[in-house]
């Protein structure tokens, strides 16, 4: 995956649930990796088990909100997104994700709260460097 090898890391973490279908990095990991290339549906059961064998995971669950957001599941996605936002309030992802879920919730006033929150962590971020995921 750092090799920026996405399908051999893909495959390297479907060998590893294969072997331990309770291996949370290999979960999560191909969970994240099938989000971000736009695979919501296929990523969901991937997090969610990974969710599920740590359920404390910060970035477990801010993945899980953002494939819920993806599929239209804005219940589930919304009570994800806040409780990582009110547990790592300076990670900026979970806020950029917030504000859009709550203008296609047609929530205006709470979308710029989020928004104005983003464009503070990224004039802090410019100060300070990047930021890690939860």
């Amino acid at each position: 995956m750092k090799a920026g090898d996405d399908e051999g890391a893909r495959a390297a973490f479907v060998r590893a649930i294969q072997a331990d279908p309770s291996d949370f990095e290999a979960n999560f990991h191909l969970g994240r990796l099938l989000r971000l290339s736009g695979n919501n549906a296929e990523a969901a059961p991937y997090l969610e088990r990974a969710l599920r064998l740590r359920p404390d995971s910060l970035s477990a669950r801010f993945q899980v909100g953002a494939v819920n957001f993806s599929l239209g599941h804005l219940d589930e996605a919304q009570k994800d997104l806040e409780r990582v936002a009110r547990e790592s309030p300076d990670f900026q992802e979970v806020h950029v994700q917030l504000a859009a879920l709550y203008y296609r919730l047609n929530r205006k006033q709470d979308g710029e709260r989020e928004r104005q929150i983003v464009l503070r962590l990224n004039q802090k971020a410019r100060q300070q460097g990047p930021q890690p995921e939860p």
